[in-house]
């Protein structure tokens, strides 16, 4: 977590706060876009070759409940940067970059090329307060006041923190649920004698079973 404040000693605003900022992973998630730019695939060879500018590392997680993929958009075509993901960087796995500051990132589903957010690397810019001009005729808060206030910007990002918690933990439900529901109707396949496939429904009673209902051939 990082504060900026005001430096100016002897002034009311010395020490005020001008900016929190929480450092934290890059959550991938299906933003619902109504802007759905074209995709246009660079078909680019993954690189491998060295660095000559200053690297900003970046971490993506897939959120988003189902398999993506990650581009690196140029401005005019999109770098597919999740190689070695045949079937998509799937729910809940995290990726490392060493990107540069201002490079644009896109989440697109592994299947449908869907855009599902897009990302930019940018400064934060620190600006002074709206009402700076107007705390300065005023005397300078109390240590109980400046307290307090310190006490309610954690609170306001410890909230933050457990909300994206929450998010992430609802969507791993979601995926648990998902994969239950096709579990199921699952079925079990077994061969018979004469080299054609049985098909046995799980759905069968027992005692069908143990009759030989509840088999089709195919």
């Amino acid at each position: 977590l990082f504060r900026a404040r005001a430096h100016r000693p002897g002034h009311p605003t010395d020490q005020q706060l001008l900016l929190e900022h929480h450092v934290d992973i890059v959550k991938l998630k299906d933003c619902q876009c109504d802007l759905q730019p074209e995709f246009v695939d660079c078909s680019m060879e993954p690189f491998d070759g060295p660095r000559d500018v200053k690297n900003d590392p970046v971490t993506f997680e897939n959120v988003a409940g189902y398999p993506l993929d990650l581009y690196y958009w140029n401005g005019t075509c999109e770098e597919k940067v999740s190689w070695g993901k045949a079937e998509g960087m799937q729910p809940f796995t995290r990726m490392e970059f060493e990107s540069t500051h201002g490079h644009t990132f896109r989440a697109r589903g592994a299947q449908s090329k869907r855009m599902l957010m897009q990302y930019t690397l940018s400064d934060l810019v620190i600006r002074p307060c709206d009402n700076t001009e107007q705390r300065a005729v005023h005397p300078s808060p109390s240590p109980g006041a400046i307290s307090l206030e310190r006490a309610a910007l954690n609170l306001a990002s410890s909230k933050e923190r457990l909300r994206a918690m929450l998010e992430a933990e609802l969507s791993r439900a979601k995926a648990r649920l998902d994969s239950a529901r096709f579990s199921t109707n699952a079925s079990i396949y077994s061969a018979l004698p004469d080299g054609r496939i049985s098909l046995f429904d799980s759905a069968q009673p027992a005692a069908s079973r143990v009759a030989g209902e509840g088999f089709s051939s195919y």
